[in-house]
């Protein structure tokens, strides 16, 4: 089960093909079940605090992503969450379409001119320096090398290697760059200019690996080397032609930070990227319009949000269920719906109020908390439905008098078996592991509203408006159905002579009164 998992890592330091997962990214928050005063705890604090990264180091950063597809598990055991799968690519992406290319370029040229309540509601940041949206497209960057480029002497005057690429301008770079490029190579066949293009621009002209171009954008990039070449690893260098573009991605720096990032807030925020990003796919050309929008980075922010919302919904399930089977199985035990209604009220304001602790305690929903919330039902159900039972089996006639012999006779049991639970729950609050303690304070709440909503609720209510007598009762119900079920009728009566197990017909006045001869 999910909740029963240790939430797996993905460290996802670069865009790689074997790594991404288009949405799916698993990281799972990490359990903390070491409190203060245990090393592992001082171990954490010192890691934390001793270098305290900056709230740049901290901050969300979403990617938008072309060329790839949700991972392939099915080889993975669905509990296996170390098991990444197999990477599956988008091969329809391809950006060497001139109208592709303008498309992609003027979605980051849309990202940097955005209103200001646009930018709000997608958190965008601006940069400190320039004002502008903090976004890294590497379109922009390469358009901006290029035409700068082609300014050089050794190009012709009117030489333009601007986006759009295609082959007339590519051909006119190789051509002028024979050290780099064997243009007699090339065949008629070949289409991937903005490889060569792209290549050129991430290495500055194969002068340098470590640009700062190739340095920031070169980890948003994907490639693939032809199976044609000798090469093992992706390469963007000039004179290779056989250089794919697998993937890539545009960088945008948000403002969000998770410790300031609520559940529902961030639900909005990813809703409204996802709106943002489906209806700028469906503007765009065929081959670019596949993209999807992730945080793969260190905390998966819209995993983990996705998470919470599971355990928001497993938590309410699980106490919207108990208390639907609390209902019948109360009638039964009971036989009586109206005591079994009030139990359920009182169940339900238990639960509300051991609900209301985990803001009162200063927790958040996690897996811990998902778990209690789906055992409080079930404890808080224990001692009323004693009471209500010592209430439908007391022979007095009035409710006070119900009451009263239930208190006297069950309420002293009650109240030492819930004493018993809230002793053994003080011991667990001074446990050093957090599940323990955290697990005390639950039991400590919800026992302690259990029976103080017993005692003094539950049977308030049951003093001022409890049944009385047959009323709400379902024997008659079940009487009823079980003579149907034997046949019998309203006139039969019981048989004297066979233990009340059976009936038979009533016996006629003429007959009754007949005395029996004795021939003997």
């Amino acid at each position: 089960m999910l909740f029963m998992l240790t939430m797996v890592q993905t460290i996802f330091k670069r865009f790689d093909s074997r790594r991404l997962n288009k949405k799916f990214c698993y990281e799972i928050k990490k359990v903390d079940i070491w409190g203060e005063g245990t090393n592992w705890h001082s171990v954490k604090r010192l890691t934390s605090t001793a270098f305290k990264p900056s709230s740049e180091d901290s901050v969300i950063n979403l990617y938008i992503v072309w060329g790839l597809k949700n991972q392939d598990r099915s080889e993975c055991h669905f509990t296996d969450f170390n098991c990444k799968g197999k990477t599956v690519l988008d091969r329809s992406f391809d950006l060497n379409p001139p109208p592709c290319q303008l498309s992609m370029l003027d979605f980051c040229k849309e990202l940097k001119s955005l209103r200001s309540d646009k930018l709000e509601q997608l958190k965008i940041r601006r940069n400190a320096v320039t004002g502008e949206p903090d976004i890294r497209c590497f379109l922009q960057e390469m358009n901006t090398f290029l035409k700068d480029e082609a300014k050089k002497t050794k190009y012709p005057n009117d030489s333009d290697f601007s986006i759009p690429v295609n082959s007339q301008k590519m051909r006119n770079l190789m051509q002028y760059n024979p050290r780099l490029y064997n243009t007699s190579r090339l065949s008629q066949a070949y289409y991937r200019y903005f490889e060569v293009a792209l290549g050129y621009w991430l290495t500055h002209g194969n002068t340098s690996y470590n640009s700062g171009d190739f340095v920031t954008y070169g980890l948003l990039l994907g490639g693939q080397v032809d199976s044609t070449f000798d090469l093992k690893r992706p390469n963007f260098q000039g004179g290779k032609y056989g250089n794919n573009l697998l993937y890539a991605a545009i960088k945008v720096h948000t403002t969000m930070t998770m410790g300031s990032l609520g559940y529902k807030k961030a639900l909005v925020i990813h809703d409204a990227w996802e709106e943002f990003i489906d209806k700028k796919m469906n503007t765009m050309p065929e081959s670019c319009n596949n993209a999807f929008q992730t945080t793969p980075e260190t905390v998966l922010a819209w995993h983990w949000i996705k998470v919470q919302q599971v355990l928001v919904r497993s938590a309410v399930r699980g106490i919207i269920t108990g208390l639907c089977l609390t209902l019948p199985l109360l009638i039964v035990m009971t036989t009586n719906w109206i005591v079994a209604l009030i139990c359920c009220l009182t169940i339900s304001l238990i639960t509300v109020g051991v609900v209301g602790i985990i803001p009162l305690a200063g927790w958040k929903l996690g897996i811990l908390e998902s778990l209690n919330l789906t055992l409080v039902v079930g404890l808080a159900v224990d001692y009323v439905v004693h009471l209500a039972d010592g209430y439908v089996r007391s022979q007095k006639h009035s409710r006070g008098d119900k009451v009263r012999e239930t208190l006297g006779h069950v309420g002293i049991s009650v109240l030492s078996g819930a004493c018993t639970t809230i002793g053994a729950s003080i011991f667990m609050l001074f446990a050093r592991i957090l599940f323990f303690f955290q697990f005390g304070i639950f039991i400590f709440c919800t026992i302690g509203l259990s029976i103080f909503y017993a005692l003094f609720f539950f049977t308030t209510v049951l003093a001022l408006v409890g049944p009385e007598g047959n009323t709400g009762s379902i024997l008659p119900l079940v009487r009823y159905v079980r003579d149907k079920l034997h046949n019998k009728k309203p006139t039969d009566v019981t048989c004297k002579n066979c233990d009340g197990r059976g009936f038979h017909a009533p016996t006629p006045p003429e007959i009754s009164a007949v005395t029996p001869v004795n021939i003997s």
